[in-house]
């Protein structure tokens, strides 16, 4: 039988969903016991859970809850730090150096093989098939998804009045961050309703919704003192060979203060040696970016194979070539690489628009005082950035069924 929670508990329990909001410090500390990272020895879930009122389990103890120290992280903003594992191969693109999480992800498959012949063979049959934890990261991708902004509060601020400038500055926000938004390790999906809350150091406030679960939709909004930025994406991704290609389908819209509105659609991001072979990380395809109103556009292709320049130019993979159009007229090029800078050229004029030395990013904090729905109240996620793999292993499979079992409620209601 599962034990009663005290009257203290519950009715700090409902006076924070009442509020919509959780204090900082709510479940940090044990209920009971004398484990600081267990919330209690005889309550199965903590306040907040998505699978709450559940059976307590010895096998996936519930956590207290992160604090603030533990969910901020130090995380370089330097391009030689976020690139650490990592070369620039010579065709272009990444070809990363960390061999540990790589042989973690290769060795998937024989791990998934290994516990379907499990499940069938004690009847459990495929319901408790799951990606192993092991490949994670202690995110999830209702926050990954921002590090794609981490130029913003840089690039966007200040209300620069010439509205082409203003243009330009948000093509360089967006491919300054290409080098950034792809990373090894796998984001945690988010749980259906799942959502994420923080700030910028301008001020700028940050939500983040999982709205759609099957096919995966996230919705961003993105509030400064001088422009808004929002949108959704949806998530896909297929294996070709030996490659991973995943793409974000989806608009992003920058709106300023005074109306000026660009919207934009990204390339797909491409990683290679999924199997075998080096890995390589690299992306495939176009940016197209409008200010509709003010007839001002602008196509952005990556690599060499489709580039606007002449093949002598002898471009890599890596590389960026475009042009700018004003009422469909062609009045400048955009030059450059994904890895080092972008410059706009206009006859025997050239400015730099972004430079990976120069441009750090600024990254997101968290909120004090978030929604109950918010990811950091996940326990195979606290669990995991505890370092205990186990137990976020037990926690994301109860995460992942209760889920499966609400998709088929719905269905059937």
């Amino acid at each position: 039988m599962t034990e009663e929670p005290s009257s203290t508990q519950v009715s700090d329990t409902k006076s924070v969903i009442a509020k919509g909001t959780c204090n900082r410090e709510f479940g940090l500390l044990p209920l009971d016991g004398s484990d600081p990272y267990v919330y209690s020895q005889t309550i199965g879930t903590p306040p907040l859970s998505y699978v709450k009122g559940q059976n307590y389990s010895q096998e996936s103890p519930p956590p207290t809850y992160l604090s603030l120290e533990e969910l901020h992280p130090y995380r370089s903003t330097w391009a030689s730090d976020i690139l650490y594992n990592s070369y620039r191969d010579s065709k272009g693109g990444l070809v990363s150096t960390d061999r540990s999480i790589i042989k973690k992800q290769r060795g998937v498959v024989a791990d998934l093989v290994k516990n379907i012949l499990k499940n069938f063979a004690s009847g459990l049959g495929m319901a408790r098939i799951t990606l192993p934890i092991k490949i994670f990261e202690p995110r999830s991708y209702v926050e990954r998804l921002l590090d794609k902004f981490s130029l913003a509060p840089v690039f966007l601020n200040g209300l620069e009045p010439n509205l082409l400038l203003r243009f330009l500055k948000v093509v360089a926000s967006c491919i300054g961050t290409m080098y950034i938004s792809i990373s090894q390790a796998k984001p945690f999906n988010p749980i259906l309703g799942e959502t994420f809350q923080g700030r910028y150091s301008d001020g700028s406030l940050v939500y983040v919704e999982h709205i759609s679960h099957h096919p995966p939709i996230d919705c961003f909004l993105i509030v400064g003192e001088d422009y808004k930025i929002y949108g959704h994406y949806q998530l896909e991704g297929k294996f070709k060979g030996n490659n991973l290609i995943g793409s974000l389908i989806g608009p992003t819209f920058v709106e300023f203060q005074d109306g000026q509105l660009i919207e934009y659609t990204q390339p797909s991001f491409k990683l290679g040696g999924m199997l075998f072979g080096l890995r390589t990380l690299n992306y495939t395809g176009e940016f197209h970016f409008w200010d509709k109103s003010n007839s001002i556009y602008s196509k952005l292709k990556v690599g060499s194979s489709n580039s606007f320049f002449k093949k002598k130019d002898k471009l890599k993979l890596d590389d960026l070539s475009g042009k700018v159009f004003v009422n469909k007229k062609e009045i400048g090029l955009l030059k450059g690489n994904w890895l080092k800078n972008l410059f706009f050229e206009v006859e025997d004029y050239q400015k730099e628009l972004w430079n990976i030395e120069k441009h750090e990013p600024v990254w997101h904090t968290k909120e004090e005082n978030p929604l109950p729905s918010d990811w950091r109240y996940r326990e195979d996620l606290i669990w995991l950035s505890r370092g205990n793999t186990e137990y976020a292993g037990n926690w994301k499979y109860r995460l992942e069924l209760q889920q499966r079992n609400e998709h088929l409620l719905r269905n059937n209601s």
